[in-house]
């Protein structure tokens, strides 16, 4: 009776110990389950945060390039106002010219045939053109290196004759990529600066895909009519009215 009765004091005792080891085990893993919920509570509301940044620089871009384009839009209207105003009207009719005299014809000298070879030599494309040239065929190559190649050219010649063909395939290489805020960014250069260039019409016509990409409507409504206003007569102009004709097929 005394050995059982020990058995059942040594039972209960680690029974005991057993409970107490298994409630501060049970406390720590709580404890460390509860940190862990809020340090991922904690980078939840930082995510959150920088979400709501992320939101608020996209609305802010939006807006800028609509500014960007509704400016440039007024710019042209202004421009091509003034233009009709200014063209003096024909108040005296033409005047036909005389049909000059008809000369008689100069005989042609004779000159020895040369039996020397003609050599013709071909000089290398260097300087502005040959670096071009190379950001051109990096381009197409590779979309993201000819941005980068045409970017090098655009700091190093800004004044270049070939920098308004340099702003639109940096366009349409972000175009290509679907990068379509960039590509719009690019186009808007493009016409603000050269928008008597000639690829003034082909940068307003992928503007106003960029927006219809976007799903901007509106914004691709208005840029395919400005196509057709300002460059009636370019191909851009037919490929406005085309995309024009889509978008009023799908109810856009």
């Amino acid at each position: 009776m005394k050995v059982i009765t020990s058995i059942s004091h040594i039972s209960l005792a680690s029974l005991l110990m057993l409970s107490a080891i298994s409630a501060h085990a049970n406390s720590d893993a709580f404890a460390e389950l509860y940190q862990r919920i809020e340090i991922m509570g904690k980078e939840i509301n930082q995510l959150r945060g920088e979400n709501q940044i992320l939101r608020h620089d996209l609305t802010q871009l939006k807006e800028s390039q609509k500014r960007a384009f509704l400016a440039l839009d007024e710019r042209m209207n202004a421009e091509s106002k003034n233009r009709s105003e200014d063209a003096p009207l024909r108040t005296t009719p033409e005047t036909v010219k005389p049909i000059p005299p008809q000369r008689q014809p100069v005989q042609p000298v004779k000159r020895p045939i040369s039996t020397q070879p003609t050599i013709v030599t071909h000089r290398p494309v260097t300087g502005v053109k040959a670096e071009y040239n190379q950001a051109y065929e990096a381009l197409k190559q590779n979309r993201q290196a000819g941005v980068t190649a045409f970017k090098r050219f655009l700091a190093k010649y800004p004044n270049s004759p070939l920098a308004e063909n340099a702003h639109y395939w940096i366009g349409e290489a972000w175009y290509s990529q679907r990068n379509y805020r960039q590509a719009i960014d690019s186009f808007i250069v493009v016409l603000n600066k050269y928008k008597k260039g000639r690829k003034a019409p082909d940068a307003a016509v992928k503007l106003g895909y960029s927006f219809y990409a976007l799903k901007d409507w509106n914004m691709a409504r208005r840029t395919f009519n400005d196509v057709l206003r300002y460059f009636p007569n370019s191909h851009a102009a037919q490929l406005a009215k085309a995309r024009l004709d889509k978008m009023r097929s799908e109810g856009h």
